[in-house]
């Protein structure tokens, strides 16, 4: 990126006729390595969005779970019995 950075503001200082200096090089490339890390950041906070969501959605799914052991099973036919809510 470095690299890439240095010769687009070449090509910006030779196309719009100013001076190359080393504080312009400098601030532009503090700039655009800025840029690149807000780019980055956001990356990284929506994917930490979207582990956030599927956490939340586990957890309401896992209590969701009837709990099993509650049921009663008939011991003739040895299938639960179905109480009304």
């Amino acid at each position: 990126m470095g690299l890439a950075s240095g010769f687009l503001m070449y090509i910006v200082a030779h196309y719009t006729d100013n001076e190359l200096s080393f504080p312009k090089i400098f601030s532009s490339l503090e700039v655009i390595f800025a840029f690149k890390f807000s780019i980055f950041m956001l990356g990284l906070g929506l994917g930490f969005y979207y582990e956030v969501i599927v956490v939340f959605a586990r957890f309401a799914s896992i209590f969701k779970i009837e709990n099993k052991s509650m049921i009663q099973i008939d011991e003739e036919t040895k299938l639960p019995i179905v109480k009304n809510k």
